[in-house]
């Protein structure tokens, strides 16, 4: 049956008292009869080369004929028919190579437990080999690598019981063995765990991304269900770093950075430093865990050092409001130890050093006579007290008694980067990700004018920084004919020039305006928003409102990644009156509760997702309502295409909401869509190819149109999905039998609107059709498009426009007595004409979004044209 007995308990009841005989290994006598009898008269074989083939097969069948065989094929070759123990050594690698069919019968038969636990036993006897000293079991070496054992143990027994392994947990066929070192090592194979109970583990996690306040719980339970998938771990890891479990957390990303990191020479020399680890962690050291841990993580790759530098910063946050400065200093300078250019541990350590020196200033005056208005010493009050009633201060006032970090958290709620305050008290806060202009949050743009305007910004002198912010802006308006110098006008300089003549004017209106801002790469679409701000605002502070100007916080919220924490600092500085942004919807969905909570008005010129609602959530951009519904018209009625197959990400807002808008309306006009209701653009087994070869293209239900509904995280794989398209598009020949048209039209959603779908798929992308909000070549928008063309050097997108227009929302309902409160209340009723816009009225409907339709345009020779 090539089954174990044990598999077959079904089969040997019905069987009841027939006779079985399992056939397995071969005794000796019988192996050597395989070895010397179908030759014998032509081949011999010296005792040692009989003792060497039992050696290599352990004499199973299979495997001391294959090795046999070879040893003819040697003796056949050189004319010599006598077999030594050196010529058995010399065909090992021949026979794995030809014996590959059988050894890979062998492995895929196994489950992937029985397969890492086979690999993990191979590998410790290669240990073993190459250090005779050391005595490695497959348990030892699992745990080397982070995984959990406890549930393998039973899977070590099976494979001994089949004869896999021998009692001593070590591969039975020396031959196996040997192959698994080279085609399945366990550091490759270890991975093969997350397979393990995948479809619930998946579920789980799926629903703790779309469930923060339960994810934990959600995790735990994943975990519980596969300890050893390691995308589970570091998801815990994280939800334990939130809720400031950090003991948790340390743990679990040890297991990763094992797991992802370590290799042989690394792990024989760190495995004493993991024993210390787990020795203070039973007496709860903490500090000598985190001591220890830097050392192992300085030798670490960068993407494995990212969760544990998070946790030092997070404890040394809570270590600052605890007014431990010592120990918060220690975890800043571990994390410098490791990545000696982190910017956040960096300012962090600078300002809790500055604090401190201000701190002793203060001290050092609490001996001096304390003269107020009246002439009189007063007691010092408490710092509760003060912040209660207002002080008026002539000379050297109140100095409070208990100078803890107390003032650090009340004063951060009011205090912008960079600005001085009474007391002299130093305002920390993470600010690596928010600027007015004493930092600039693109780095890659080379720009020596605008960083010493940046200096001095930082060194509240605003009349120098608006000079220099100015001189910069004019000299690349000199060169703007030369493509690399206009690129320099970049509208976070316009901003900070405009943020530099606010803070001189005095008493500036403050909003912020959130962007994705990806260092390492992808800067666009940032940028696409903050020209549309910039504008408005410059605009704005040329005339003012009550000789007040505008000020605008950019700050960064790493497409999507920091999205919740950056919500959380803008909703703290009481300064902010409200939020243009964010870019994304998966973004905004993720900010859109600390907002509500705070009744901080937000309008997104560009989340488009239908579910995103909130009394303080308002759009300039048309919802994927519009998108969706023109879409499925479009395809169904003009193009006459009755098949769809959708390409999208199922974890994501916007790709969930066009999704289910263009499906209902493309069913409801008498549409099917194939493969319903969509294919995972972020599987981890997604292959574009593949996917369009064999659903796109199948003969049963062939698609005729491909609706490519990408997040911002995935249009990448889209632009994969539109180059195999178009290749096969190219080949594809009418097939009057199916039906089949000739080619395969691609439609998609306003992420595929951009020069970088332009420029990464070329000619490939020619055809698409997408729906967008806005369109510089229609005949409303194109007295603003002129404008923004000349005042940007350069075309701009629809992100622009909008954002633009989201700007002037706000600045419409600005008063002099401007606060959070009657800002919300003035925006549902906001009624912007064409000329105060990109060119079309901006008023909300009752659900606070854009009245409006979406435009459809399409690619023709190398640029977005409007669809005829």
């Amino acid at each position: 049956m090539g089954r174990h007995l044990k598999e077959l308990p079904n089969l040997l009841s019905l069987l009841r008292e027939s006779p079985y005989k399992e056939i397995s290994f071969l005794d000796k006598d019988s192996a050597v009869m395989l070895i010397t009898r179908p030759a014998q008269g032509v081949v011999t074989y010296q005792p040692n080369a009989i003792e060497e083939i039992l050696s290599l097969s352990a004499g199973h069948p299979y495997f001391t004929q294959l090795i046999c065989h070879e040893l003819f094929n040697l003796a056949q070759e050189r004319q010599i028919w006598t077999i030594n123990a050196e010529d058995v050594k010399t065909i090992i690698d021949k026979a794995i190579e030809t014996g590959e069919p059988g050894l890979a019968w062998f492995w895929n038969g196994l489950y992937p437990q029985a397969k890492v636990v086979f690999s993990a036993a191979a590998e410790a006897q290669h240990r073993e080999e190459q250090d005779d000293r050391v005595s490695y079991s497959p348990t030892l070496l699992l745990r080397n690598y982070g995984i959990l054992t406890d549930s393998l143990t039973q899977v070590a027994k099976e494979m001994a019981d089949y004869g896999f392994l021998n009692e001593s947990k070590r591969v039975k066929i020396e031959l196996v063995r040997r192959w698994l070192l080279q085609k399945h090592q366990l550091k490759d194979e270890i991975s093969n765990l997350a397979e393990v109970n995948k479809q619930d583990v998946e579920y789980l996690c799926s629903v703790a991304q779309n469930q923060p306040q339960i994810a934990l719980q959600l995790y735990e339970e994943a975990l519980g269900i596969n300890p050893n998938n390691f995308q589970t771990v570091t998801s815990l890891a994280k939800e334990y770093l939130q809720v400031e479990k950090f003991d948790q957390a340390f743990e679990l990303y040890s297991r990763a950075y094992k797991f992802y990191s370590i290799n042989d020479q690394q792990e024989r020399v760190l495995q004493p430093v993991f024993d210390l680890v787990t020795e203070y962690s039973q007496v709860n050291n903490l500090d000598k865990v985190l001591e220890l841990y830097a050392e192992i993580y300085k030798i670490a790759p960068e993407e494995s050092k990212n969760g544990f530098i998070e946790t030092l910063e997070q404890y040394a946050h809570n270590l600052t409001i605890n007014e431990d400065f010592a120990r918060a200093k220690e975890q800043y300078e571990r994390v410098l130890q490791i990545d000696p250019n982190r910017q956040l541990s960096q300012d962090r350590l600078e300002e809790i050093r500055a604090f401190e020196s201000k701190l002793t200033g203060v001290q050092n005056l609490r001996s001096q006579p304390q003269i107020i208005a009246n002439k009189t010493t007063v007691k010092p009050k408490p710092f509760t007290q003060i912040m209660k009633s207002p002080v008026t201060f002539v000379a050297l006032t109140t100095v409070v008694s208990v100078f803890g970090f107390s003032i650090y958290q009340q004063l951060s709620k009011t205090c912008p980067p960079g600005e001085k305050k009474e007391l002299g008290v130093f305002c920390v806060g993470d600010n690596s990700k928010i600027s007015r202009g004493e930092r600039t949050l693109f780095p890659k743009i080379n720009n020596p004018s605008r960083d010493q305007g940046i200096a001095a910004f930082k060194n509240g002198n605003y009349q120098a920084a608006a000079k220099l912010f100015q001189q910069s802006i004019e000299a690349i308006e000199a060169k703007k004919k030369d493509p690399e110098e206009a690129k320099k006008k970049d509208p976070e300089l316009v901003i900070y020039y405009n943020n530099a003549r606010a803070r001189q004017q005095g008493s500036p209106f403050t909003l912020a305006a959130v962007v994705p801002i990806d260092t390492k790469n992808n800067t666009n679409e940032a940028q696409e928003i903050l020209r549309g701000v910039a504008q408005a605002q410059n605009q704005f502070n040329n005339k003012g409102l009550n000789n007040r100007f505008l000020e605008i916080v950019i700050a960064n919220d790493d497409n999507t990644k920091s999205a919740q924490q950056v919500a959380q600092q803008l909703v703290k500085d009481d300064s902010i009156l409200g939020v243009i942004g964010h870019n994304s919807s998966d973004a905004t969905q993720k900010a859109l509760p600390e907002y509500e909570k705070a009744g901080l008005a937000i309008i997104s010129p560009t989340a488009t997702s239908v579910l995103l609602k909130s009394s303080v959530f308002f759009r300039t951009v048309s919802s994927d309502a519009s998108a969706g519904k023109k879409l499925a018209e479009y395809t169904f009625n003009n193009l006459q295409l009755k098949r769809a197959v959708i390409f999208a990400n199922p974890n994501s807002p916007y790709s969930n909401s066009i999704r289910e808008v263009f499906i209902n309306r493309f069913e409801k006009l008498g549409g099917e869509v194939v493969r319903k209701p969509l294919i995972n653009l972020t599987d981890t087994n997604f292959d574009a190819r593949s996917e369009i070869s064999a659903t796109v293209y199948s003969r049963d239900k062939f698609a005729q149109a491909a609706m490519l509904f990408p997040d911002t995280q995935s249009t990448d794989t889209a632009i994969k999905i539109v180059k195999e398209i178009t290749r096969r598009n190219a080949k594809l020949k009418d097939d009057p039998q199916s039906g089949r048209v000739k080619e395969l039209k691609m439609l998609g959603g306003d992420t595929l609107y951009s020069d970088n779908t332009l420029k990464n798929a070329g000619k490939n992308v020619e055809g698409l059709i997408v729906a967008i909000p806005w369109f510089r070549e229609s005949s409303p928008a194109r007295p603003f498009a002129e404008r923004s063309e000349e005042e940007w050097i350069g075309g701009i997108s629809w992100r622009t426009a909008t954002s633009f227009d989201a700007t002037q929302a706000f600045i419409k309902a600005l008063s002099n007595n401007a606060t959070r409160t009657n800002l919300l209340e003035k925006l549902p009723s906001i009624n912007l004409d064409k000329n105060e816009t990109s060119g079309y009225q901006l008023k909300f409907t009752e659900e606070r979004e854009r009245e409006g339709q979406s435009i459809l345009v399409q690619v023709k020779d190398g640029k977005f044209v409007p669809l005829e």
